[in-house]
């Protein structure tokens, strides 16, 4: 393991070879153990040790006070190698997890910690938390209310000593939130690893847009020594969502939404865009949708379809439909209303 002083700077700039990610960096504290006026900071740093007026050697063999980060990483170096003594079969990441998780809190700042010899030689401990989740296979997804089947996909990381057996029991204290696969293994998860658990599923009922939804993760491992109850950060979607990337897929607009085509959107070829009775798309000023593929919108006279402006008094652009686009507009028999000023162009058949 690698420790290196985090520089003398006053700054929050990464200072290297400290802010590799494989490096320990250190920050230096004065006499009341905040942190030292010189030290740098920020988020790369990862423990803090006395640095200030700190007596060592000189060169030609004399002694006196100095101060520095420099000063500060041999103590840490110091208290990594106490470590290693006790725990000779230890990897650098194992050592490095355990100085982090053993740090207390520098005086006037909850982000610096502050090495503490005593509390590193005590037994280790797991330290597991949610790194990360997918909510239907999106990366911090948001589900829509009153909707079924939805998956929820949770990857834990590992922060401090080897875990075993981690299993993980998904709850919800909401009664329009129904769990309806709830438990997860994760299998073992080493110090400074990560694991992800099978697809849960929950059902959503009336919770609205933009809420959060009170979901927790129960896990237990190392036999049942370690139990913690873990919060998942999920919230439905908002009532309003901005497209603008090509659709590729069959595709689904809702009526209980507003689509806000923020660009020139395209249906490619082969893909299908359905749009729902009701359904309201807004275009920002000088966008249009380009169908090569197919569009399907088929309002009715008490739900019509509307393509709109997002904002008033602008314009947007057109519905264009290609001469390779297999049409599905219905346009005589659908209630669809243009408003604002636009150019609507229809398709025909290629020559």
């Amino acid at each position: 393991m690698i420790v290196a002083g985090a520089g003398n700077d006053g700054v929050e700039t990464p200072f290297y070879p400290a802010a590799y990610p494989t490096v320990l960096a250190v920050a230096a504290t004065d006499e009341n153990n905040g942190r030292a006026p010189f030290s740098n900071f920020g988020s790369w740093v990862d423990l803090a040790a006395p640095g200030a007026n700190i007596v060592t050697t000189f060169a030609g063999g004399n002694w006196g006070a100095t101060s520095g980060t420099s000063l500060a990483a041999p103590l840490v170096a110091g208290v990594a190698g106490l470590v290693k003594t006790l725990h000779p079969d230890w990897t650098p990441v194992q050592v490095r997890n355990h100085l982090r998780q053993t740090a207390n809190a520098a005086a006037g700042s909850s982000a610096l910690r502050l090495v503490d010899a005593a509390a590193a030689v005590q037994a280790p401990q797991s330290v597991l938390t949610v790194a990360d989740f997918a909510v239907n296979d999106v990366a911090g997804g948001h589900p829509t209310p009153d909707s079924t089947g939805n998956t929820l996909v949770v990857r834990l990381r590992n922060d401090w000593y080897d875990a075993t057996g981690v299993t993980g029991l998904l709850t919800s204290t909401d009664p329009n939130v129904i769990v309806t696969d709830a438990i997860a293994a994760f299998g073992d998860i080493a110090s400074g690893a990560t694991a992800s658990s099978p697809a849960l599923r929950f059902t959503l009922g009336p919770v609205g847009f933009a809420t959060a939804i009170p979901l927790a993760l129960t896990v237990t491992a190392n036999n049942g020594a370690y139990v913690a109850q873990l919060p998942v950060a999920v919230t439905t979607r908002g009532p309003e969502t901005n497209v603008s990337l090509p659709i590729a897929a069959p595709t689904l607009w809702t009526a209980d939404q507003i689509y806000r085509v923020t660009g020139d959107l395209l249906i490619n070829a082969g893909a299908t865009l359905t749009i729902q009775p009701g359904a309201v798309v807004r275009f920002a000023p000088g966008a249009s949708l380009t169908v090569h593929g197919t569009l399907i919108a088929d309002g009715t006279p008490d739900q019509p379809i509307l393509f709109a402006a997002i904002e008033p008094a602008t314009t947007w652009s057109r519905i264009l439909f290609e001469s390779d686009s297999p049409m599905l507009w219905r346009m005589p028999m659908a209630p669809i209303r243009v408003a604002a000023s636009c150019d609507m162009y229809a398709w025909s058949p290629p020559t």
